[in-house]
């Protein structure tokens, strides 16, 4: 069969047809002009050389404003990763994060030895409840040098971090007389310290902290405030590892207003107005309780003691019972047997 077009004829075989087509001009021109316009359309979904050059151009001034932030204030991913070690080793070298007991002064100086601590108080007030910590250690102008110490046990030749908050308001004095230091000691050598001049004030509460390797297996921590100081220095904390920590207390302590709980007991207040008019005691000794600072009642092994004691109805004890009469003609006490 042949079919006859207005440029050529071909034999419509299968021998003959890829001859026929293949040497058609017209066909030739169509399948040019139709790879050429598909070409096209794929070419404009790249980019252009010059697009390239734009785009490089812009990405070395992104990198140039990049590079010139400044990122000290933030912390960077190595701190990150060192916090988060830190943290896990200081649990199980140490059974918590925090080193030191009673670090915000809510037990008063217990824990810490003291250097005329009757003149070391605890305060409780807005600021440092705004703070999250509620309590502090008050050092008000006087006429004595006074010392809180505290011995700790640590793990030799590894990085500590100790970290605390201090208000210094007093910036009256000579010389020395209204300074408080901060220090590490490891027997009678200065691992570091941190002293807060007599002229010099916070202008409220300010955090600072500092790093040190102990060479043995403790140190000692001091807070020392000559005679004219006054400051309130809380939120002590220490830890292994480089970098500071959110303060949290000592493994097995839990203070607030109300409860206080460490290993020397629990003690649970009945505050007033914010006044503490009494409190119930538990400790390995006794269980006891104290009103206006008098001991009312205490429970010491097999025996109890109360300062005053009121039953309703009856007293037993053993085979007797002690009963309340009331008529008309006699009030009093009746001893009757239960057997």
């Amino acid at each position: 069969m042949y079919v006859t077009s207005e440029t050529s004829t071909f034999e419509v075989t299968e021998d003959s047809i890829i001859n026929t087509v293949t040497q058609s001009e017209e066909l030739d021109t169509t399948l040019v002009n139709l790879v050429g316009s598909i070409n096209t359309s794929i070419a404009e979904t790249y980019a252009t050389i010059d697009g390239l050059d734009t785009v490089a151009n812009d990405l070395d001034t992104l990198e140039a404003e990049v590079a010139a932030i400044d990122l000290s204030p933030y912390v960077t991913s190595s701190q990150l990763t060192q916090t988060e070690s830190d943290f896990t080793v200081a649990i199980s070298k140490s059974g918590g994060a925090n080193s030191i007991k009673n670090s915000i002064g809510y037990a008063n100086t217990d824990f810490w030895d003291t250097v005329n601590g009757d003149y070391i108080d605890s305060v409780t007030n807005n600021d440092l409840i705004n703070l999250g910590l509620g309590s502090g250690f008050y050092f008000a102008p006087t006429t004595v040098d006074r010392e809180l110490s505290q011995d700790i046990k640590v793990v030799p030749d590894e990085v500590f971090t100790l970290s605390w908050i201090i208000n210094k308001t007093n910036t009256t004095g000579t010389l020395d007389s209204g300074a408080v230091w901060i220090k590490v000691v490891e027997g009678a050598v200065e691992l570091d310290s941190v002293k807060y001049d007599t002229d010099y004030s916070t202008s409220g509460f300010s955090e600072q902290t500092f790093s040190f390797t102990p060479t043995t297996n403790e140190v000692t921590i001091q807070i020392i405030a000559n005679q004219d100081a006054e400051a309130i220095v809380t939120g002590l904390m220490l830890h292994i590892g480089a970098v500071a920590l959110q303060w949290t207390p000592a493994h097995g302590e839990i203070y607030n207003s109300n409860i206080r709980m460490d290993i020397n007991g629990i003690r649970v207040s009945r505050l007033v107005n914010g006044i503490e008019m009494g409190y119930t005691l538990i400790t390995p000794e006794e269980f006891a309780g104290y009103y206006d600072g008098v001991k009312i009642f205490s429970l010491q092994e097999d025996e109890t003691i109360s300062k005053k004691f009121k039953a309703e109805d009856e007293i037993s004890m053993g085979d007797i019972k002690v009963l309340t009469i009331s008529t008309v003609d006699s009030k009093g006490w009746a001893f009757v047997p239960t057997v």
